[in-house]
């Protein structure tokens, strides 16, 4: 295994950048591990890089970004969906959609898991992409 490295203030603002970390009090972080002999409780830190992730984890910052990414994932699938109930008649809309509320009253209940939700709801999905099939 390589021996740690200290980094330099420089380095560690510079990785913070890099991962999105920009309000990341980079003095506040060095200083304290420099106090604490760069140990994280009573393990001596191996990896500084991982130190800073976990830092920016806790943050408010890291929260608005996951956020960010969840609706922006949201709006693609919302996205796909509209363009998948433009090609289907009302019929077949009606009856997709009380397919796709029976698998979230089973997974509301236990009795199916998120994942297959997603997956039987793709299917129904695609079958409302190809109503003559």
């Amino acid at each position: 295994m390589k021996k740690f490295v200290i980094p330099t203030i420089e380095e560690a603002n510079e990785y913070a950048r890099s991962i999105g970390y920009y309000s990341f009090n980079v003095k506040k972080w060095w200083h304290h591990y420099n106090a604490n002999g760069w140990f994280r409780g009573k393990t001596k830190m191996r990896s500084w890089k991982s130190a800073i992730w976990t830092w920016f984890c806790t943050t408010d910052e890291h929260r608005r970004l996951k956020e960010k990414e969840h609706l922006e994932s949201l709006q693609t699938t919302y996205q796909k969906e509209q363009k998948a109930v433009k090609i289907a008649t009302p019929e077949q809309k009606a009856k997709i959609a009380a397919k796709v509320q029976k698998f979230g009253r089973k997974v509301e209940a236990g009795q199916m898991g998120e994942a297959e939700f997603q997956e039987r709801k793709d299917e129904q999905l695609q079958k409302l992409r190809k109503p003559n099939d």
